[in-house]
Order: structure tokens, then C-alpha cells, then sequence
């Protein structure tokens, strides 16, 4: 079946072709078979992309089938750098904002939003050097909506943004929840499209002070590192959940780098200081670095950045995922989180935790704050559960 998808002489043709060719030999038949019978969609295109090289092109496989028919087939040609990489979520991304700004009816006024949308939107994502999260595309569509949803009330008035004045916008504030608008007026008043406008800017979120209780918190550590069931990639992120408070967006974002391992102990860097591991999750973290595999078309591959990589050539895991995965066992990230930050900050300073665990320091002082810090028996608790310590820092 492989051998029908990919001929002698096309693997002949092209190293690139022969070394993926020869990866799917090693893959589970049954993966294979799978595929070949049903027609899939990857299985049906193979054969076309590599035999003609003017195929091998986002666009060409945008068009062949969903993101989801397609993930797998785009994974392994970016992989064996027979296709360029590419952010899926910012190519999405792009591909709806032309779609959705087609909707405005007036010229200059879809000029005005899409320069706008350059300006704000585009030009940082395009600058991110990791990869995108669905949190930092998802907030930049609801504003877009919340721009096209004042120009659909405006010109039903008879107006146009141009005609737009505060007692307007006032009015169509005043008519629901619009948390993102003000960075549109903002910008038409500097670029002299309206008169001068504001808007309120969302409220800071207010730190929960729903957590765990302490003893809750060590009874899910207990389980989990006594669990010999669970997968290395999930113990590890509930270990660094549950102890040092880390976020799932930040675990994910574990590269090779970011974890030292000797003889002697297995150090993490979470921030500007490397962090020495309980003596329980020292071999947790060493099986993660060896088990590092993502899966591919016809066979998993080994991921050479990500200690936790995703289903897309190159990408990590997304966080949602990995929350998935901790729900599952039993853990609530959020208050996992906020449970082990509230136990932190009473042990540690804000400068010392950022340091730690790769906090902002404004974040850090505004758990200090939040908790009242006065000291506790964290350090005390921590230290009769591991070996280790609770904490031990590195200069």
C-alpha cells in the first residue's frame, strides 16, 4: 500500500521523498490499512503533491479539504521539508479577516478597518516568534466583530464612521457589553477619521480567591505522583501545576533547553533562575524528555524543540489540550494554579517567585497583594513531602 502511494521511482526522485517513505515502513500497518481503505483524504492526495512539486503549497491543500482532513497530510510534508512551515492559526486567522471584512458595504470604510486591522492585528502577530494560542486570535475576532457591529448601527442611521460622534457612541455603548472597541476610536481619532472619541477599556480581572485547600492540593500531588498509570506529559504538568502554580500555556512552551539533566538533579527553567525538581519528579521529567513524540501521518515522529509537541510540524501542544488532559485525572488548572501561588507568595517574595516560576513581577505583587502575605507554614509542609525541598534556587 505504500509502495502504491509512493512508487519506487518517486521515492527515487527526492531524498526528502525517500526518507518519509522509508518512516512510514516503520509505522503500525493497521494506520496504514486504515487510511488506504477508507480513502482518506491524505491518503487520496499523497501520491498527486509529491509527484508534482507546484502542488506542495499551503494554498493547494487549503482548498483540498478541511484543517482537520488535512492537519496530518500538511504535519508530515512540513516535516520532511517538502513544504514550507507556516502558523496555522495565524493563515486561519487571515483568511477570516479577509472573508469577514468583505461585508463592508463602503469603500473607504472597509479601507479605514483594514488598515486598522493591519496596523493592530497582523503586523504583531506576524512579528510573534512562537507559536499562536487560540486566546491571542480569539479576542482580536471579537473586536473586529465589535468594529463591523458599530458600522452596521451607524449606517443604519444614516451615518457613517466618519459622521460618528461620542453622543453616537455613547448610545451604542450604552445598548450592550463592548469590551473592545476602545482601541478602534482611539486610532480613528488619531488618524483624523472621526472627531474625537473615547470608550472604556475593559476591567482588570480580579484575582479568584477561590482555591484549593492546602490539604485537598497535597492529596492530588500524592495521587498523582503515585500513579504509575499516567503518561509523562500529563504528571509532569500537574506536578508543576499543583507545586509552583506554572499555567498550561506555559508548560506547553517547554523546549528541549528548558530542562538540565545530570546525575545529580533535573533543573527546569521556568524563569531567570533554573529550578531544582523534588526528587519525585526528577524521573517524571527524564522520561519526558525521551517520550517526546507527536503524532504524524502513518507514524508517530520524534519532536526535536517541543517537550510537548503538538499535532502540527513544529508547533507545541496547545494549552487547552493539556488542561484537557489534567480535568480528566481529577485536577482543576485554575484553582490547582491559584492554590499553589497563594501557598507561594507566602513563602516567597514577588521579585523571588517571578524569578522562579517565570511570573510577571506586576502579576507577582498583585498576588502578594491579593493574598496579604505574612509568612506561613508552606516551607515547613513543603519540605516533609519531598526530598528536596519546596524550593531550591541556582544563581
Amino acid at each position: 500500500m505504500i509502495r502504491q502511494m509512493v512508487p519506487d521511482d518517486l521515492a527515487a526522485s527526492d531524498e526528502r521523498i525517500a526518507k518519509l517513505r522509508q518512516r512510514w515502513f516503520q509505522g503500525a500497518p493497521s494506520k496504514i490499512i486504515y487510511a488506504f481503505e477508507r480513502g482518506t483524504t491524505a491518503a487520496t492526495l499523497i501520491t498527486k503533491i509529491l509527484a508534482d512539486p507546484s502542488l506542495r503549497t499551503h494554498e493547494f491543500i487549503d482548498g483540498a479539504g478541511s484543517e482537520s482532513q488535512t492537519r496530518s497530510l500538511r504535519a508530515v510534508l512540513v516535516e520532511h521539508e517538502l513544504l514550507p512551515p507556516r502558523d496555522e492559526l495565524l493563515a486561519r486567522f487571515e483568511a477570516w479577516l479577509v472573508a469577514v471584512l468583505r461585508s463592508i458595504a463602503d469603500p473607504q470604510e472597509y479601507r479605514y478597518v483594514t488598515q486598522y486591522a493591519r496596523w493592530r492585528h497582523l503586523r504583531l502577530l506576524r512579528k510573534n516568534t512562537m507559536p499562536l494560542r487560540m486566546q491571542q486570535i480569539s479576542w482580536r475576532r471579537i473586536e473586529i466583530m465589535e468594529v463591523l457591529a458599530l458600522l452596521k448601527w451607524k449606517q443604519q442611521l444614516g451615518g457613517s464612521l466618519a459622521s460618528l460622534a461620542q453622543k453616537d457612541l455613547d448610545e451604542w455603548l450604552a445598548q450592550g457589553t463592548r469590551m473592545h472597541i476602545h482601541h478602534f476610536v482611539h486610532w480613528t481619532s488619531q488618524q483624523n477619521i472621526t472627531a474625537k472619541l473615547s470608550a472604556p477599556s475593559p476591567q482588570r480581572s480580579v484575582l479568584s480567591p477561590y482555591a484549593l485547600s492546602q490539604e485537598e492540593r497535597w492529596r492530588l500531588l500524592a495521587d498523582v505522583t503515585s500513579d504509575g498509570t499516567l503518561e509523562p506529559r500529563t504528571k509532569f504538568a500537574a506536578g508543576m501545576m499543583l507545586l509552583y502554580g506554572i499555567r498550561a500555556p506555559k508548560i506547553v512552551q517547554l523546549r528541549i533547553d528548558d530542562l538540565e539533566i545530570s546525575e545529580a538533579a533535573v533543573r527546569v527553567r521556568w524563569g531567570s533562575v533554573p529550578l531544582v525538581l523534588p526528587a519525585e519528579f526528577a524521573p517524571v521529567a527524564r522520561e519526558l524528555s525521551e517520550q517526546r513524540t507527536a503524532p504524524r501521518l502513518f507514524v508517530d515522529s520524534r519532536q526535536q524543540e517541543w517537550l510537548y509537541p503538538g499535532t502540527t510540524a513544529g508547533h507545541h501542544m496547545a494549552p487547552r489540550n493539556l488542561n484537557g488532559r489534567l480535568r480528566r485525572i481529577g485536577i482543576p488548572p485554575r484553582l490547582a494554579r491559584t492554590s499553589a501561588l497563594i501557598a507561594l507568595i507566602q513563602e516567597l517574595p514577588p521579585v523571588v517567585l517571578s524569578r522562579l516560576t517565570g511570573l510577571e513581577i506586576s502579576s507577582a505583587i498583585m498576588w502578594s497583594e491579593a493574598t496579604g502575605a505574612s509568612g506561613s507554614a508552606y516551607a515547613q509542609g513543603a519540605s516533609t513531602r519531598f526530598n528536596e525541598g519546596p524550593v531550591v534556587l541556582e544563581e
